[in-house]
């Protein structure tokens, strides 16, 4: 049976870049925002040091209220920007405006293992709920703890 690589059971998310998601997310409400999370792993966690922020590039911009996509083009300029700064892209970022911070069939489909996708419910423009997942070797998403880190790395 494949296992596939460990997945850390927790996110630590330091206040500089949840601060900058939450603002990010709040002034894209009505519409979906998302954007990278950029850090390091270790074996229990997973540390988000730094969440940049990408334009939602989906196609139809009037589904862009429950659609997102991100471009692959700043994804690019963004891995190639952190090689050998011991930091990577451990994730991604994205809301869910007037519904849960769960993972939609959508979400699923189009994720990738390894990553974090921290998802943030946003009633009314204030965020209501944060919750990280990572698609595990069998296609499903296993939730991950997200725990705030007060330090500035």
């Amino acid at each position: 049976m494949e296992t596939g690589p460990i997945i850390p059971s927790a996110l630590m998310l330091a206040e500089v870049p949840a601060g900058r998601i939450v603002e990010h997310v709040t002034v894209a409400y009505p519409n979906e925002a998302c954007g990278f999370l950029v850090g390091f792993d270790s074996p229990t966690h997973r540390t988000v040091t730094q969440a940049i922020r990408s334009d939602n590039v989906w196609e139809n911009p009037s589904e862009r209220g429950y659609r997102f996509a991100i471009s692959s083009t700043q994804q690019m300029q963004l891995e190639r920007s952190l090689v050998g700064t011991g930091k990577s892209l451990v994730g991604f970022y994205h809301s869910h405006p007037d519904h849960p911070a769960l993972p939609s069939e959508f979400d699923r489909e189009a994720a990738w293992t390894f990553y974090s996708y921290l998802i943030l419910r946003v009633n009314n423009g204030l965020v209501q709920e944060i919750k990280s997942w990572v698609l595990d070797h069998s296609q499903q998403f296993v939730e991950q703890s997200v725990q705030p880190l007060s330090s500035v790395l």
